[in-house]
């Protein structure tokens, strides 16, 4: 029995970069996801943060009516979220056209190192704002798109019935 669990570290140990990498896939993919458990862990937190003072409370409404009208817009105009796409996927390219820009002109004056930072920065970006992109094109349909407004409303009239009680202590 000792021996298996000592092999099985052994493994481990050997191939800890491959548990790594995908250990972040795993993380990107549950972010891309359109209910994704830990997006909305993060939303509790901020919501029990808000908790904690009235104009934190007042702020984090705002702040989902805000969300809540942007998603209730796509229900209206399936244009808008073609629009809103469109123009991520723009920026995406720019990130990339400017990325090997970078690498071109650094690699003409001789600091290769920094261009390849700047190149990378500018490529995160790029994916991070992509892979945004993609977690919004699963609001395609009315039913999702009206689910996640559902949702919104029913945290907001949470968080304005705590507003109530604090105004009432």
């Amino acid at each position: 029995m000792l021996a298996a669990i000592h092999r099985v570290w052994e493994w481990c140990v050997q191939h800890s970069g491959e548990i790594y990498l995908a250990a972040f896939f795993a993380l990107v993919f549950e972010l891309l996801r359109p209910a994704s458990l830990i997006r909305a862990a993060f939303r509790r937190i901020k919501n029990k943060f808000a908790e904690k003072s009235v104009a934190r409370l007042r702020q984090r409404i705002t702040q989902l009516e805000k969300y809540r009208d942007t998603v209730a817009l796509y229900l209206s105009s399936e244009k808008a979220l073609y629009l809103h796409i469109l123009g991520m996927i723009l920026f995406v390219l720019l990130c990339m056209c400017g990325a090997g820009l970078v690498v071109l002109l650094y690699g003409f004056f001789g600091d290769e190192y920094g261009g390849r930072i700047v190149a990378f920065g500018l490529l995160a970006v790029g994916m991070i704002i992509g892979a945004y992109s993609l977690r919004l094109t699963a609001l395609d349909t009315r039913p999702k798109v009206s689910t996640l407004v559902e949702q919104l409303n029913s945290e907001i009239a949470a968080l304005k019935a705590k507003l109530d009680e604090r105004r009432r202590s």
